[in-house]
């Protein structure tokens, strides 16, 4: 039986994901990964990008002062590349903030004054290397934030959750 194009995009978006696949080869029941706590480093890894990541969600800067009139949250990330080669991602392209509410945040193009952003739009890291930087979230004034999703390769590879509230 063919696997319809969305259920393999599914799949690759949650390449961390616990998977199983019913005998009938029916729709497949897909668990989020465990969240860490802040502070815990996650081992992110895909062997078929030969991605390597230890990613360390530091700290989370509620409220952060924001532009007049908005609301920021900004997230600090450690992020060490294990792989052998070359990583390059963009700075939030793949990190969301997930309120109580299900309600998910893409990162803002805004910088948090509390909180150091990565040095460009672009996070590039040879083998061995670290960065740390920020990622900030505009989000509704009543949100309470739940959790945080770092997805490497703009979200389309293996991730990690941290649970912050």
């Amino acid at each position: 039986m063919n696997m319809p194009l969305s259920a393999a995009i599914l799949i690759t978006l949650t390449s961390c994901a616990v998977h199983s696949i019913p005998d009938d080869g029916g729709a497949q029941a897909i668990r989020p990964p465990k969240a860490a706590r802040i502070g815990e480093a996650v081992n992110i890894t895909d062997k078929y990008r030969d991605i390597a990541l230890q990613v360390t969600l530091t700290k989370v800067v509620d409220p952060a002062r924001p532009t007049t009139g908005k609301r920021f949250i900004a997230a600090q990330f450690r992020i060490r590349n294990n792989g052998t080669k070359d990583y390059k991602d963009a700075r939030g392209g793949g990190v969301r903030l997930i309120d109580e509410s299900g309600q998910a945040y893409d990162s803002a193009s805004s910088a948090a004054s509390d909180c150091e952003e990565f040095g460009s739009s672009e996070i590039w890291l040879s083998s061995g290397e670290t960065q740390v930087g920020c990622v900030t979230f505009e989000v509704d004034k009543n949100a309470k934030p739940e959790r945080i999703r770092f997805g490497a390769l703009y979200g389309f590879s293996a991730g990690a959750v941290w649970q912050i509230k």
